[in-house]
C-alpha cells in the first residue's frame, strides 16, 4: 500500500497538476516573453534540482545513520510525516504571486519524498526471497500506478487550473497529502 499511496505525491505534485499550477498561475505570467510561462518553469527546476541534491548530499549520511542505528522505519515515518506536512502546507498559498512559499515547500515536500524513497527501498531485500524481489518491486510500482491515476482523478474533481479556479486548486497540496497519509498511517504503528 506504500506504493499506492505515495505515488500521490509524483504523480500529482511533481509530474501532472502542481507543476502546471506552480509555473503558470502561482509565478506571474511575463508578457514580454515568448513563453510567458518561463520564469515559472525555470523556479519550479531550480526548486526540483535544490531537493535532489539535498538528497544526494544527505541520502548517504542518513543511509548510514539508519543502517547504522537499525531504525530505518523511523527514518521513514519522519520522511512520510514531513512530505505530507509540507504538502498539505501548500494551502496556504492562498494567491498567486506567492511563488516564494510555494518554492520552498516544494523544495522541503521533496526532499522528504525523495528521502523516503531511499529509506523504503532499503527494505527491499527483507520483503522476500532474493530471486522474487523483482517481481515483489515491479507489483509495487504498478500499485503505485494506479495510486498516482486515483489521485490525479481526485484532483480533477476540483476543477480547470485557471486563476479564476485558484481557491480550488489550494486544495491540490491537502487532498494529495491525505491521499499519501490515509492508506499509509496504520502499518507505521500495527
Amino acid at each position: 500500500m506504500f506504493d499506492f499511496a505515495n505515488s500521490s505525491y509524483t504523480t500529482v505534485i511533481i509530474s501532472v497538476t502542481y507543476g502546471i499550477i506552480f509555473s503558470q498561475l502561482v509565478v506571474p505570467a511575463s508578457s514580454d516573453q515568448e513563453n510567458p510561462f518561463e520564469y515559472g518553469n525555470l523556479l519550479w527546476s531550480i526548486a526540483l534540482a535544490i531537493s535532489y541534491l539535498l538528497v544526494v548530499v544527505t541520502g548517504p549520511i542518513f543511509g548510514a545513520i539508519t543502517d547504522y542505528s537499525a531504525r530505518k522505519k523511523q527514518f521513514l515515518f519522519y520522511s512520510y510525516v514531513f512530505c505530507i506536512i509540507s504538502t498539505g502546507a501548500l494551502w496556504f498559498v492562498i494567491a498567486p504571486g506567492q511563488y516564494f512559499l510555494a518554492f520552498i515547500l516544494i523544495i522541503f515536500s521533496n526532499f522528504f519524498f525523495a528521502s523516503g524513497e531511499n529509506f523504503a527501498s532499503s527494505f527491499l531485500p527483507y520483503l522476500g526471497p532474493k530471486e522474487d524481489l523483482g517481481k515483489i518491486s515491479g507489483y509495487a510500482w504498478g500499485i503505485g500506478y494506479f495510486g498516482g491515476i486515483a489521485a490525479v482523478a481526485l484532483v480533477n474533481t476540483l476543477g480547470p487550473k485557471t486563476i479564476d479556479n485558484f481557491s480550488s486548486l489550494r486544495l491540490v497540496g491537502p487532498y494529495t497529502a491525505f491521499f499519501f497519509y490515509f492508506p499509509e498511517f496504520q502499518p507505521f504503528f500495527f
